[in-house]
């Protein structure tokens, strides 16, 4: 999202002038894009009117806007770590012994987080977990934009590996393998490439996708849902449950579909300007 010089022009602002006065000048720049641009306002209604049913016009409209400064305010510290490294930032993680009893099966752990918040920042504190972590990412940024992060920001001092799920096969081999040295795996459950459950959320059916289920089912690896959100400005606190396995039968894929989705769910309603969701979840 954004062009090359809106991403430079942030970079410098970011640079000279710091995090509070980007934030100050990004109330307007976030305000304009969303009154600007028609089709961001159309996408966000889907996931508006079930999280504020009965809101009205003027109501979806001021929904609309929080939740597209919120995701503004992430890009912005995204853009800001890249800058900083984990300087500057605070995060608190209080469940990391949740992720480490897991380990202790020794069968790997796949860490199960979705579309909400700032996992870009989590991921610099991924060395407290006491493992090796590879995270399952897709990328489509587009290459101007990679060029001029590359050229422009401190991503050679990521702690965890990448792994790009643009090669299927690719990615599920190098899944595989992390799972058999005990590595942490981070996935987003909240995205469908193919194949799911259409399982309940916000009082409807919504498509969640099967494969982390699938992995986890055949290999044994347990399962930790994990969110990361937003407490103030540079600030975040990443929520662990505790893990559970898949049984590896349909029932137990789809229960597991399930409880993940109740989990999401329950994290939207408390932080329900952080879910980065901009189109139709529950269409057919």
């Amino acid at each position: 999202m954004g062009t090359r010089l809106g991403h430079r022009g942030f970079f410098l602002v970011l640079s000279i002038f710091g995090r509070r006065f980007a934030g100050i000048i990004l109330i307007g720049v976030s305000l304009f894009y969303f009154l600007s641009k028609p089709k961001i306002r159309t996408d966000c209604l889907p996931y508006l009117l079930r999280r504020f049913p009965g809101s009205g016009r003027a109501g979806l409209l001021w929904h609309g806007w929080r939740l597209v400064f919120s995701y503004s305010e992430v890009m912005l510290d995204r853009l800001y770590l890249r800058l900083r490294g984990g300087k500057g930032f605070t995060i608190e993680f209080p469940d990391t012994r949740r992720v480490r009893d897991a380990l202790q099966l020794k069968k790997g752990v796949i860490l199960l987080s979705a579309h909400v918040g700032n996992w870009e920042v989590a991921g610099r504190f991924f060395g407290r977990l006491g493992a090796p972590v590879s995270v399952v990412m897709f990328e489509n940024e587009r290459q101007e934009i990679r060029e001029l992060y590359g050229r422009l920001s401190r991503e050679g001092e990521l702690p965890f590996e990448r792994i790009f799920s643009n090669d299927p096969l690719d990615t599920i081999l190098r899944i595989r393998c992390g799972l058999a040295r005990n590595h942490i795996i981070v996935m987003h459950g909240d995205r469908t490439v193919s194949g799911g459950f259409r399982v309940p959320f916000f009082g409807e059916y919504a498509l969640f996708p099967d494969a982390p289920y699938r992995i986890a089912a055949a290999i044994g690896a347990p399962v930790v849902s994990a969110f990361c959100v937003q407490r103030g400005m540079s600030r975040y606190l990443v929520r662990a449950s505790p893990h559970f396995t898949v049984e590896n039968t349909k029932t137990g894929i789809e229960t597991a579909c399930m409880r993940y989705a109740a989990e999401l769910e329950s994290v939207v309603r408390a932080h329900s300007y952080q879910w980065y969701n901009f189109y139709d979840f529950w269409k057919e």
